[in-house]
């Protein structure tokens, strides 16, 4: 057993602290978020760098301004030259890992690096499989089905926390 701290980063992209019970919501949205809350840190003022999710977990990863690490909306890409959260914990001895159903984080944008296992959603080019990606969403929403990917997600974490990472 490692003397170092477990280290861990929730992401929510696009998820808003006024709907979150962890912030003062009033009706129990976020159990879960509120146990890991108590337990932990939660930061009370943190604004986004960026307005979408490339930039803003570049900057989230790096530690780093756009205009520094150069993912915007012309670079769609993290270049190498940014060291990632990730390869500084790795350094460090860490077993890294990243569990993520949004493509634009995923290795071929540029963030893989530095982590032992990267589970994602993301399959094929920008483009592949689009059609039958969107379908297959349209159809798990009607029939209440829909969870872009979290039980997938949420498996693969847990797995590779039960195997000792």
């Amino acid at each position: 057993m490692s003397d170092k701290p477990n280290i861990i980063l929730v992401a929510l992209d696009c998820a808003r602290a006024d709907h979150l019970s962890c912030y003062g919501y009033g009706r129990e949205t976020t159990p879960f978020l509120d146990q890991v809350a108590r337990e932990g840190v939660r930061f009370q003022h943190v604004i986004s760098t960026s307005s979408w999710t490339l930039p803003a977990h570049a900057s989230l990863l790096t530690g780093r301004f756009p205009s520094a690490h150069g993912a915007t909306d012309e670079h769609r890409f993290l270049l190498p030259r940014n060291r990632l959260l990730s390869e500084y914990l790795q350094a460090a001895g860490y077993r890294t890992g990243a569990f993520c159903t949004n493509p634009w984080v995923s290795p071929p944008t540029g963030f893989g690096r530095g982590f032992d296992v990267f589970h994602t959603q993301r399959v094929g080019g920008r483009f592949a499989g689009r059609a039958t990606f969107f379908a297959r969403k349209a159809s798990d929403r009607v029939l209440g089905r829909d969870d872009s990917g979290a039980r997938r997600t949420n498996r693969a974490l847990l797995s590779w926390l039960e195997a000792g990472c």
